[in-house]
Parts: structure tokens; sequence; C-alpha cells
């Protein structure tokens, strides 16, 4: 079996298990095979619907001998199953097939689920609010484009009726229908078409309207809510994070050799003694080497020390700056028309960090007499 499409939101707004749904029942019009995995942390099976097809039947009797919680639903095979990464094993291991396998599952397991080598999944929807998620849509499009995984943008959940129908494993109807066909489409390539083709004979195996009324008889729990970043925002974030700690980390190990005195009490060059431009320099090397290791480039990056005249500095700020073609987002092809250019969107993640004065001796020479004679602790004043 493939994995098709993951489905996720980024806002408690829970759109997208109900699109998937409708895109689901979209692809399997006819006699296709189609499972509807949702991941939660409290999984809870839904109850057959009264019209199924017989291979979202034949998938409910295969996947209850594997011990697996499915219904028949429609066009549709629910599938419930905890949000553990155990469950992506399972799903990667089932062998039945041709079926099409829809999963929607929490952020957490999201970056397992597009990276796991037995589902290698070829499309992503993802559910975000615009204007507000915009720049953090922009970089989860860019990041799974990166990947090779075709992704959609729902800034809009379907209405509630259409929902209920989708859940249901029937058509939602109307304009809602010719939404999740577009979706369906543009996410799924030639598995999806020619489904406008079979509308009629789907009709005639499910009627619109006895399925609404199966839809309406039994109660529907929110799937699958999601909350916080999940993908190329949280990356960008975190390179930043942790360039400005490694800037300060450096600066916090080498403060003592920037205070120590640049010669010893006899006239000679300290060895410890570390200029403020080497100082300043190996900090910025330290945070420029933690962005390379987070898949950050050096011209995404920039470094400052807003305390760079202190004695000592201990203070660094990372900004780390990408870009996205605005075609890439639900409406971008309007912003070029009206432009007449294409104007790529800026999107930027900043820390700033601050080290705690090293504990210890900052004067770079010895706190204690040693070699015989007086051992007790030395005074030092101008160096001397």
């Amino acid at each position: 079996m493939r994995a098709a499409l993951v489905a996720t939101d980024v806002d408690d707004s829970g759109r997208t298990p109900a699109l998937a749904a409708g895109i689901g029942v979209s692809a399997a019009a006819g006699e296709r095979e189609v499972i509807l995995a949702v991941l939660r942390d409290q999984p809870r099976s839904r109850r057959p619907t009264l019209l199924a097809t017989p291979a979202a039947r034949g998938l409910e009797r295969d996947l209850g001998g594997l011990g697996l919680e499915a219904s028949a639903r429609g066009h549709l095979c629910h599938l419930a199953l905890a949000a553990e990464p155990d469950s992506l094993e399972l799903l990667g291991e089932l062998e039945r097939g041709p079926a099409l396998l829809l999963i929607c599952l929490p952020h957490g397991l999201w970056p397992e689920a597009i990276r796991h080598p037995s589902l290698a999944p070829g499309a992503a929807l993802i559910g975000v609010t615009l204007p507000r998620d915009r720049s953090l849509a922009a970089l989860a499009v860019g990041e799974l484009r990166a990947e090779g995984v075709r992704v959609k943008i729902a800034p809009r959940s379907l209405p509630r009726v259409a929902a209920r129908r989708a859940s249901a494993g029937v058509s939602p109807g109307g304009a809602a229908s010719a939404r999740v066909e577009r979706l369906g489409r543009a996410l799924l390539g030639e598995s999806s078409r020619g489904t406008s083709a079979r509308r009629g004979e789907a009709g005639q195996a499910l009627p619109l309207s006895l399925g609404a009324a199966a839809a309406l008889l039994v109660c529907t729990m929110v799937l699958a809510t999601i909350g916080g970043a999940v993908t190329g925002k949280g990356r960008a974030q975190r390179a930043a994070d942790l360039a400005a700690i490694s800037s300060v980390r450096s600066m916090r190990d080498d403060a003592p050799r920037l205070l120590a005195p640049a010669r010893l009490p006899d006239g000679s060059l300290n060895p410890r003694h570390l200029s403020r431009a080497a100082y300043l320099e190996r900090a910025r090397v330290a945070g420029l080497d933690a962005a390379r290791r987070n898949g950050v480039e050096a011209s995404r990056l920039r470094l400052a020390f807003p305390d760079r005249r202190a004695l000592p500095p201990l203070r660094a700020r990372a900004v780390v700056r990408g870009e996205i073609d605005p075609e890439e987002l639900p409406g971008g092809e309007r912003l070029e028309r009206s432009s007449g250019r294409r104007r790529p969107i800026a999107v930027v993640a900043s820390a700033v960090a601050e080290a705690s004065p090293p504990g210890g001796e900052w004067s770079g020479l010895p706190g204690t007499a040693s070699g015989g004679g007086y051992s007790g602790p030395l005074a030092y004043r101008n160096g001397e």
C-alpha cells in the first residue's frame, strides 16, 4: 500500500479531516478502495453507515481480521489509530491494495510521516488561517516541495453539512464537491482524474439524499485538531535560536581570555590573551556552524553583537531570512496580475541570546601561588 496523502492543521480549526475525506470520496468514485486513517490521542472508531460500497466493506473485513478498528462509511473505510510512531509503522506494513491511503495526524508525527520510508507520501494537505499564517504557509510549501511532496494549502473548511457528508463517505454536494475534486486532482494527479465522468454511476450506488440522511443520524466528532507550527517556520526559528546560543556559548567560554592582560608581569606576551576582534570572530564562526548544521546557508543568516563595545560582550542576535514565491500560496496569482511582476514574500525568524558571566578567575593569571614557599592567594593590580 502506498500513502498518497497526509493532512494536518497548523491551528485548532480541524478543517483538514473533512477535506481529506472529501478528496477520498472524489478519488473513490466507482469501485476504488480508499482508507482514511485518523491518528489521535484517544482513538475512537466511527460507526459504519447504512450505505457502503463493496470495496469499503471488503477493506473493513480485511482490516478487522488484522485486529484493527475499521468501519465502512460510504466510499471510505475509516481506520482509528493511536497517535504514536508505532501506528505509522503499522500503516507502512499494510499490504492490502490497490488502495489509496489518506492519513490525518497530529503535528507531533508530521515530520516522521513525511520522511517515513515505507509510507513515502506523495502529497500533503495543510490547513492554515490566512492572512495570519501566510508566512508559515509559505515556509511549509517550500520545505515540502524540496522533499518532492505535492502540497496544497486549505484556508477554508467545508460547510457543516458538506463536512458531515464527506465524513460519511458520500459526495459533499454542490460547490464543496467541485472544490474537493480540484484539490484531489492537484494533489493526486492522474489518480483522481475521470471522477466527474463516473459521478453518475456513483450517484446511483449512493444516492445523495439517503447518504445525507444516514450521515445526519450519526453523531460526528471533531477530528485530529492541530496546534503549533509544524513545518518550515519552526525549522527557521530553531536555526536562529541555536545560532544565537552557539555564539554566546563561545563568548562565555572565551571571556576570560578576552579579559586577560596582553602581557604577563615580566613583560612577555600572554598566550591566553584574545583580542576583541578574534573573540567576536570565534563567536561568529560558532553561530554560522550551528546554522549550517541545521540546514541554513550562510547567506541566509545574519549575526550581530549588540553589546560589542562592552567588556566583555556577551549578547548575540541571529536573524534567518527566507523567501517564497507568492504563487505557492492561495490567491498568489492575483498578486502577480495586479502588480505586473512577481514579488517574493520575505520570511524572517530572529533570536537574541545572552550569556551569564563565567565563574572563576577572569584575569587570565593564576589565582594562587605555587612552586614552593608561599602558597596562598595572589592579588593583582594593573596586571601586576
